[in-house]
């Protein structure tokens, strides 16, 4: 809003101009120096989804991830969570070998699990090993 301000002093008179901005601030909230609406959503980061309230509050959910079921997860950063880019997998003896297949190692047959996405976690993933039992000829 522009205003004129009449200022009289003994010589003459003086107009100033006043430039006043509205010091209310717009319903919304402030998140990083940017302004959201009210009930406006934004994702800060691909695992962050946020929402600016009626009361002028940010409020945000973080995505949770799965444990991947492999080995060789890789973390794409415009993606919130881990991905398998070779499917569900386990390590062999250093090797990695996809699940619902059995290696043969020294004295030992193991197997990936061919449902790792039904129990990954703390201890699954893990190859199941059983020695191989040695036949001895009577002759």
């Amino acid at each position: 809003m522009l205003t004129f301000v009449k200022i009289v002093v003994l010589c003459c008179t003086l107009y100033h101009f006043v430039l006043s901005v509205p010091t209310t601030v717009p319903p919304g909230c402030v998140r990083d120096g940017k302004h959201y609406a009210v009930q406006e959503s934004f994702q800060p980061s691909p695992c962050e989804h946020c929402m600016c309230t009626i009361h002028g509050e940010v409020a945000c959910a973080i995505a949770d991830c799965f444990i991947t079921p492999c080995v060789d997860a890789v973390h794409d950063p415009t993606q919130c969570c881990p991905v398998c880019p070779n499917g569900p997998n386990c390590m062999i003896h250093g090797k990695i070998v996809p699940a619902g297949q059995t290696v043969q190692v020294d004295n030992s047959v193991c197997s990936c699990p061919d449902n790792l996405h039904l129990h990954f976690g703390i201890g699954a993933g893990l190859p199941l090993c059983s020695r191989l039992s040695t036949v001895l000829a009577v002759s």
